[in-house]
């Protein structure tokens, strides 16, 4: 297995675990386009490797993947929010942690199957209607 020479305790994972939900819930860290795996190691009081290891055999993510997955909700969130419809798909983009709109929507139309526009059209009709 990937991590069986780990020192990582079940009871270290777990800490990690969940000051790393806290740290993306509650403190938003993912809305840093210049978020490091490193620099969140540190917020969190561990290393890079271990971070990696509760991420992948806890969340099945990569550290990629998972920001990612943070990122998209919440653009799709503020993309059908009203209070959000006068900025820009860029702005929406910037805002949620991208630091690239064509890396945007790719992988906005990767997972949601369709384009950011695409996806927010009917909510705005909805208001003109």
């Amino acid at each position: 297995p990937k991590y069986a020479r780990s020192s990582l305790k079940p009871a270290e994972a777990d800490r990690i675990e969940l000051a790393l939900r806290r740290a993306m819930h509650e403190d938003r860290l993912f809305l840093n386009p210049a978020l490091t795996i490193d620099t969140l190691a540190e917020k969190l009081g561990t290393t890079r490797h271990h971070l990696s290891q509760v991420l992948n055999e806890r969340l099945h993510q990569s550290y990629a993947d998972f920001l990612n997955t943070l990122r998209l909700e919440e653009a799709r969130r503020r993309l059908s929010d009203p209070a959000h419809f006068r900025f820009t798909i860029a702005a929406i983009a910037f805002d949620s942690g991208f630091n690239s709109l064509a890396t945007f929507n790719d992988a906005f139309r990767r997972r949601y199957g369709t384009t950011p526009s695409g996806f927010r059209e009917p909510f705005i009709k909805k208001i003109r209607v």
